[in-house]
């Protein structure tokens, strides 16, 4: 049994309930060169296919997650040259938290990831395309912390495995591990602008700038991050 939530998911800001229901459109010049890379992305992922139909051997399964306000667009140069490489590479380009729904907190996205990567395993056809045996994991800024929460949740300590299958990598690109509270030029904005940011950007601004336990009831709680 998975661990429980180790906070409760807060309610998103009016602000970002508007932002959802609204549709966020890209610039012409990254539309442009995310159809190039989603091209490419389709012809290594159907030469994939092809070979997979032909070998049951062991694959190794890949999931990407994009960072705040991210798409699963995000590492598609990454996934292509990985099925480029190694036809018995899988690749899930986790898409639950986009285009706004990262806004939401890292326990609210992970939590949604879990569900998605689980799900992955459980319809994914290992009598036609090969067992999966290996997982791993590259998350890109935010999404990095999104990784972490999600493998403990599913990490199981008596096989040692995730969902049956060994954990060979966990990577992480451009991710605020300890945060943004006392780093980098976040330091130079006032603590109480911090703490508007968080509470009209959502519970994602709170965690990265350290604020996700102002508040709270228990005094010696400590932020997410910590």
């Amino acid at each position: 049994e998975r661990k429980q939530r180790r906070r409760k998911v807060s309610e998103p800001s009016s602000l970002l309930k508007k932002l959802n229901s609204k549709t966020v459109s890209a610039p012409n010049w990254m539309r442009t060169e995310r159809t190039d890379m989603r091209v490419r992305f389709e012809a290594a992922s159907a030469k994939n296919a092809e070979a997979m139909t032909s070998n049951r051997d062991e694959k190794h399964l890949y999931v990407f997650v994009h960072g705040l306000g991210g798409s699963e667009d995000d590492l598609l140069a990454l996934a292509t040259e990985l099925m480029t490489r190694d036809e018995n590479s899988v690749i899930l380009r986790v898409s639950c938290n986009t285009p706004m729904r990262s806004f939401d907190g890292v326990v609210a996205g992970g939590e949604r990831i879990v569900d998605e990567v689980e799900t992955f395993a459980e319809e994914y056809d290992e009598k036609r395309k090969g067992p999966l045996t290996k997982i791993s994991f590259v998350g890109n800024s935010m999404g990095g912390l999104y990784c972490r929460y999600a493998l403990t949740r599913l990490y199981e300590r008596e096989t040692k495995t995730i969902l049956g299958m060994e954990m060979h990598t966990f990577m992480t690109t451009a991710t605020p591990h300890l945060g943004v509270g006392e780093y980098g030029y976040f330091e130079l904005v006032p603590g109480p602008l911090r703490m508007w940011a968080g509470e009209g950007l959502g519970q994602s601004v709170k965690d990265l700038a350290l604020f996700d336990v102002e508040g709270t009831e228990d005094t010696n709680e400590m932020p997410l991050l910590a």
